[in-house]
């Protein structure tokens, strides 16, 4: 198998991506977290952090729960 896309987040990843559905959610360095069509690799949304993300973003009950440097963020799906 080839690959299939490359995104570009523009930072170092913080994390290892999560996975819900048919999304992949990652963040980078710079406090942007990422939502990702697993299918085509494209960005469906971003949203920035007030602080940069550090540590694993999890995903539970349509919620997501990203830790930034400072604060321990939930997020809705």
């Amino acid at each position: 198998g080839g690959k299939l896309w490359v995104f570009i987040t523009g930072a170092s990843l913080a994390s290892s991506p999560s996975i819900a559905g048919n999304f992949l959610f990652c963040g980078n360095s710079s406090g942007t977290l990422f939502a990702i069509d697993r299918s085509n690799g494209r960005r469906v949304w971003y949203y920035q952090m007030p602080a940069p993300i550090k540590g694993e973003i999890y995903v539970s009950n349509g919620s997501l729960y990203v830790l930034t440097i400072t604060d321990l963020y939930r997020i809705s799906l």
